[in-house]
């Protein structure tokens, strides 16, 4: 399962399983124009189950979830508008 938020009209996915792993993408869905995209920059780690908590207008943060071999402590501020 990947972290999900909303903001404005987009909706970002980050990380999560698909098929024969845990990936690193950050895919976003724009609402409005019914469209997604794979953005080019990767999430630091292949995760999933991790949890993503919106803290202002344009910051995420994404706190642990499970890599390839455990569960993850990891916390990460990501800024929506530079990805």
């Amino acid at each position: 399962m990947p972290a999900v938020v909303f903001e404005d009209s987009y909706i970002y996915v980050f990380g999560g399983y698909e098929g024969n792993g845990r990936i690193d993408s950050i895919e976003q869905y724009d609402v409005t124009n019914d469209c997604w995209t794979v953005l080019l920059v990767k999430f630091p780690l292949s995760v999933e189950a991790e949890t993503a908590v919106l803290i202002s207008s344009n910051e995420v943060v994404i706190l642990g979830g499970h890599d390839n071999s455990a569960g993850t402590k990891d916390a990460m501020i990501l800024n929506l508008e530079t990805l």
